[in-house]
């Protein structure tokens, strides 16, 4: 069964049927996936390549230790927005976006190969730019510490 509240967690997208669902995920995502091999996860989740990110997991392991996690302010610099370019995005979330919930700090978490991953913010970027800013606030989780909320993105026929 999927646990996604029937919401797309890439693009945010309702639908009425698991199997509607299903069949976005797998034609528009490229998102091969099997009921029984989707990780338990809860609320929201950002799809990118073969991961499956527990957003709300480590959303939830930020707050209860915001001493480790301390927000800070990066530029949004060139490399950041043509980063977020590459993902499909809400223009009326963008829009409808409250200056308190553009506010909010992004939530980003180094890769394996020592990049860094937005896996929760970028309608936040997209709107901070378009307002004119030149900085968002981050919250970085180092790989080690996010490894147990990346899962494997389960496909057909591997």
């Amino acid at each position: 069964m999927l646990t996604s509240n029937l919401i797309c967690p890439q693009c945010r997208r309702p639908y009425k049927t698991e199997d509607g669902l299903r069949r976005h995920l797998e034609e528009r995502h490229r998102a091969l996936v099997l009921d029984e091999d989707i990780p338990e996860i809860t609320g929201r989740s950002f799809i990118f390549e073969d991961q499956i990110y527990d957003v709300e997991g480590l959303l939830a392991l930020v707050s209860s230790a915001p001493s480790k996690f301390p927000p800070e302010l990066v530029p949004l610099d060139q490399a950041l927005l043509t980063h977020v370019a590459l993902f499909e995005r809400d223009e009326r979330r963008i829009a409808t976006m409250t200056p308190a919930e553009a506010e909010v700090p992004i939530l980003t978490v180094g890769m394996a190969g020592g990049t860094t991953q937005v896996i929760d913010g970028l309608h936040r970027i997209h709107r901070r730019h378009r307002d004119g800013k030149r900085d968002i606030a981050m919250v970085f989780v180092p790989h080690a510490v996010a490894q147990p909320f990346i899962h494997p993105r389960p496909r057909r026929g591997a």
